[in-house]
């Protein structure tokens, strides 16, 4: 025993040898006399973590992980000797030290993911992502309610956060195994509106994983669903074209695809689910004449997913014009549509069997042409009359309205 720290010295000293033999052993030896005095071997392998060769930072932290499997996760004495490295002013220090606190801990240990949350804002992009991997290899996937709690910490600060952390917490948001509360889904439709696209990718992501993952039981409360559509539906207005165009494929995400699968949904969400997509599409077509004919597109592809199959053909003939960019087929067509997108989207209104005839040619001369409304910087509301009939104007402007003024 009296020994023991100079064979723990040595063989650290050898964790930063050139060749990998020479290393693997050394980590063995660790790993071995671990049982004997875990805390010297943590307080002399932690050392290794301020290496600026990432060899030698790599070879510290496995052994660490090896250390944490033989003593126990969590344990105060690892613990306690890797979150010192964390106050370091050197950003690989700091990565290396988040990696190392992710596998020596227990999944859920709630202290643990203290630490790394604190780190999801930091000014090192190698940093955060450190953290957020680390968020989601200690996630309690067994533990529901834990799970929900971490996924609201995650969530909560990205309406104020910077476009850097709001990246890192939806990244680790995406792999959470949580439901998606509504609380959640709200506060990541706010980086919809983000002026980075890769942040509004990952919102994105994040709002179809966690709506794919949504399950409803026989008599749970679905009334409060269309919340996060009428929070996306604000954004439809937003100045910015690619904002717009993330808040249309955010629409996809929360309004229930027609090709979701029907067993997700059980009797007493029936009532809710057919409303709560109508709410969607009527949203999405009035996109369909954006300013912006990316916008128009994203709207076009959000309808396909949206629509009932007996819908679906007229869309995809919208798609074909897309391409040609021409303003008077695009108005005709939109003239053409307007009558099934409104019988649909109608309080009450019946899907029709057919298309009416009208609906069938979509070119130049399909239907009675109608002049295009164009939309100013703004987005403007220009669209509701483009796509609304008499039959379905007032259900589509008083939607617009509603979600607007967040009364849905």
């Amino acid at each position: 025993p009296g020994g023991l720290p100079l064979v723990v010295a040595a063989a650290v000293r050898f964790l930063g040898h050139g060749d990998n033999e020479v290393r693997s052993v050394a980590a063995q030896t660790l790993t071995g006399v671990a049982q004997h005095g875990h805390a010297d071997v943590a307080k002399m392998v932690v050392e290794l973590l301020y290496q600026q060769d990432v060899r030698i930072r790599a070879s510290a932290i496995s052994v660490l992980a090896s250390v944490g499997g033989v003593v126990g996760l969590s344990d105060p004495d690892v613990v306690g000797f890797v979150v010192v490295p964390l106050s370091s002013p050197v950003w690989y220090v700091r990565q290396a030290a988040l990696e190392a606190l992710g596998k020596v801990c227990s999944p859920g240990d709630s202290s643990a993911l203290g630490h790394l949350l604190a780190y999801l804002a930091d000014d090192s992009t190698d940093v955060r992502a450190a953290a957020s991997a680390s968020i989601v290899w200690l996630c309690p996937t067994g533990d529901e309610a834990a799970t929900a709690s971490l996924a609201d910490k995650l969530a909560r600060p990205l309406p104020g956060a910077s476009g850097a952390e709001r990246l890192a917490r939806l990244r680790a948001l995406k792999e959470v195994a949580s439901p998606g509360a509504k609380a959640v889904r709200l506060a990541v439709v706010s980086c919809v509106e983000d002026a980075n696209l890769e942040v509004r990718a990952a919102a994105l992501e994040v709002l179809g994983t966690s709506r794919r993952r949504l399950t409803f039981r026989e008599g749970d409360d679905c009334s409060e669903e269309g919340a996060v559509i009428a929070a996306v539906a604000a954004l439809l207005r937003h100045r910015q074209g690619p904002v717009r165009s993330s808040a249309v494929q955010a629409l996809v995400a929360e309004g229930l695809p027609a090709d979701a699968a029907a067993s997700r949904l059980p009797s007493s969400a029936a009532a809710w689910a057919e409303p709560l997509r109508r709410r969607a599409v009527a949203a999405a077509a009035l996109r369909m004449a954006d300013s912006s004919w990316d916008v128009r597109r994203a709207a076009v592809d959000a309808l396909a997913r949206l629509v009932p199959p007996q819908l679906k053909a007229g869309v995809f003939d919208l798609g074909v014009l897309l391409d040609a960019q021409d303003e008077a087929s695009w108005a005709a067509a939109l003239g053409a549509a307007k009558q099934v997108l409104a019988m649909y989207c109608d309080d009450g209104g019946d899907l029709p069997s057919a298309p009416p005839a009208a609906a069938a040619p979509l070119g130049p001369t399909a239907g009675a042409a109608v002049a295009a409304a164009r939309d100013g910087p703004s987005g403007g509301d220009a669209g509701a009359k483009v796509v609304c009939g008499t039959h379905g104007r007032r259900f589509l402007q008083r939607y617009h309205d509603r979600a607007t003024l967040g009364l849905y």
